[in-house]
Parts: C-alpha cells; structure tokens; sequence
C-alpha cells in the first residue's frame, strides 16, 4: 500500500508505459524533476518484486524481478488503495500534519512527520508555522520538548473545532450524499454510512427536519465523537448546560445504537456536547418563542438591507422561510444557554466578507426586537443568515470594489 497518492499514481504511469523521462513526471504531476526522483527512491522502498529503473536517453522503466512477489504486492495495495491519503498540495500535507498532532497523546518527531509527508525540513518547518498560526484561534498551544518532538495541547472541545474547522473544513455546498475519501480519513474510518442511515431512521421516526447540508454537518459531529472516543479522547461534563428533555430523550436512543455498534462508551459531557450539535442542525421548535417577533425581525432586517445597501430581498419567500428557520433555531438555543460553534464561520467571514459585516451591522441594531449576544460574537445567528445571502443573491458575492459601489448608490 502506497502512503502518497502521487507516488501511486507516478507507479501507475510508468506501469502503463515503456519508458518515461523524468520531465515527463515532472510536467504531469506539476513538481520539480528533483521531487520526481525523490518520489521514484520512495516508491522503489515500498515496492515489493518489482523496482523501478532508469535507462540512460530514455527514461524510467518498471522492472519485475519476482513476478509472484509482485502479484501479491499488486493484489495488497488494490485492496488498500481507499486508505492513501492526497498529499498533493501543501493544504492536504498541513492538515495530514494538523489532524496527526491533534490526535497524538504523545510527542512525535519532527523528522517522522516530515518523513510522513515526504517533505525536506526546511519546508515543514514552513508548515509548522502555518499550524503555529492557527492554534491560538482554538486556544490551543503548541509544545516542543528538545530531542523528543512536538505536540499540541488543550481542551477537548477546542481540538474538535479545530478539526472541523482546520483538517477538513465544511463548505456550504457540502452535502451528506458526497462524502469525500478525505472526509472519511480524517475521521480515522469511522463508518459514516451508518451514521448517516441512523440518522434518517431516527429523523424519520420522531418527524424531525432538517436538510441535506445540516445532515452532513451532524453525521460529521458524529463521526468526529466517535473517532475522539476512539482514541480515548473524551469531552468533560459542561455544568451549566441543560439539555430539553425531548432532545435529551432522543440523544440518548441515537448513543445507545452507536455505543452498541461500535462498542465505546458515550459519557454524559459527550452527550451534552453532540446535543448542541443536534439541536442547531434541525427544524428545533422551541414554544416559549414568539413567531410574531421573528417576523418582525426578518422585516426589519431585510428593510435595513435595502435602505442601507439598496439590495433589495423583501419579497424573497424561499430567502424568508429559511432565515425563520435559523432565526428561529439560532434563538432557541441563546435561551436555552447553549453554546454552538458554527464550523463554517470562519469560511464566511473569508470568502463573504461583506455580507457577513451587513448581517452583523444590521443585527446588532435589532436589539429592541431580540436579545444578541453582548460579546460581539453572533456566530450563532448571523453564518447561517450570510450562507442563506450569499446563496439568494448573487450580488452579495460579488468583488468587493462592486460592494462599495452598490453601497453608496
């Protein structure tokens, strides 16, 4: 089994070919002539029955020198090949590196990482640095210890945000039917396909709804507590949170199918934490809410909208039927004291910038309408209110010299 797609995919091309130079591989997988022969050493390494050789003025050539040996190595990884991971750009090997961090009790080498994503140490030390970067984001720290290795250290919840966030991020296209080879490998294999028809049947059984993006989100919180237990990484027992009794009802039929199936054991701060997942990933109708007040929030907000940025989504009733709904849902887990992350924030306020300083600027002038959070932070509320703008109108998506030239018309 290969462990670098692209050293599988170079013993694939030379496989299929007589002979091929260097410039070649160099040119098709887009890296340097050095990188290509760096690759051809590594691939000769794992090889088993069969080497790769080069033949002066005519290229590399795939040699077998034990043709049963081969067989059986060939029969090996094409069992295998679902576990290589993509370490084709730089992104993919810093989130390998990340994802092998967060999920170390232990330090690890940094020759051994480097090694693991076949770099030189000059450019894992650049890769250490973008991850150096990122961790205080989480609250987490970076440790090294001299001889020995590095390592990261923090709260349990802080790594899981860090995972979904930095090792595989979400995107608001993603949906539960497209589950990725990645996805499914950072999340050390755990079975999703079962998650997913868990879900549904439980969904389906209590009239639950919810929609296919919400539905990849939560199979992902799953898979992603899962795989913590798995490794013997658990979240403590948050005091103040108080779960309905519905949701807690629920949660506790959905656990005792995963504990069963996959023989772990689901503490009670384990399901308190993937019951806030739960709760802002459905349809949550919470009746001490008024609808009357979310109406008048939805008109107020896409009034402000207009008058302040001259777009004008008044009569949208998709745009309006979905901002009740998070409205509705983002609310009902403010007075309920629950704390949510919303994993796709941090892509918003990149990608969408404008739309999410509107929905914020707007929002926090509603406060005779709804209570806001008072620490400047309305993640709960406003990611799922841009994901909806951005996807309505497509001005909102617009370059940001074409933003200042709508907004002051």
């Amino acid at each position: 089994m290969f462990n670098y797609k692209r050293i599988e995919d170079i013993f694939n091309y030379i496989r299929s070919n007589d002979y091929t130079t260097a410039a070649k591989l160099a040119d098709l997988f887009k890296v340097s002539d050095r990188t290509i022969r760096t690759d051809i050493n590594n691939l000769n390494n794992e090889l088993q029955g069969a080497s790769v050789q080069l033949k002066r003025k005519a290229g590399y050539y795939l040699e077998i020198e034990d043709e049963e040996k081969f067989n059986s190595f060939l029969d090996n990884i094409t069992s295998k090949e679902s576990d290589i991971v993509d370490l084709d750009s730089s992104e993919d090997r810093i989130r390998f590196i990340l994802n092998k961090l967060l999920y170390s009790h232990d330090y690890i080498s940094t020759d051994d990482l480097a090694d693991l994503v076949y770099v030189s140490k000059n450019t894992f030390s650049n890769y250490i640095k973008i991850i150096k970067k990122c961790l205080p984001l989480y609250n987490l720290e970076y440790i090294v210890k001299p001889g020995v290795g590095i390592k990261i250290i923090g709260n349990e919840s802080d790594k899981r945000d860090c995972i979904v966030n930095e090792t595989y991020p979400l995107n608001e296209y993603s949906t539960v039917s497209a589950f990725s080879k990645g996805e499914k490998i950072y999340y050390n294999d755990v079975e999703v396909n079962y998650i997913v028809s868990l879900l549904i049947n439980v969904f389906n059984k209590h009239e639950i709804q919810t929609d296919d993006y919400k539905l990849k989100n939560l199979t992902i919180y799953f898979a992603l507590m899962i795989s913590r237990i798995l490794n013997d990484d658990y979240i403590s027992v948050m005091n103040n949170t108080e779960i309905p009794n519905n949701i807690e009802k629920i949660m506790n039929e959905i656990c005792e199918s995963l504990s069963n199936y996959y023989d772990i054991t689901i503490t009670r701060g384990e399901k308190q934490y993937i019951s806030l997942h739960f709760i802002s990933n459905i349809k949550y109708n919470n009746n001490s809410i008024d609808d009357r007040s979310i109406h008048n929030l939805i008109d107020s907000f896409l009034e402000g909208i207009y008058k302040g940025y001259n777009f004008d989504l008044r009569d949208d009733k998709i745009l309006r039927s979905d901002l009740f709904y998070h409205f509705r849902t983002s609310i009902s887990m403010m007075e309920l004291h629950l704390e949510n992350k919303n994993p796709l924030l941090n892509t918003i306020k990149t990608n969408y910038p404008l739309p999410f300083e509107i929905s914020k600027t707007i929002l926090s002038q509603e406060s005779s309408l709804i209570s806001f959070p008072e620490d400047d932070d309305y993640s709960l509320v406003i990611a799922p209110v841009v994901a909806e703008l951005c996807t309505t109108s497509v001005v909102l998506s617009a370059p940001p010299n074409s933003y200042q030239n709508n907004s002051q018309s």
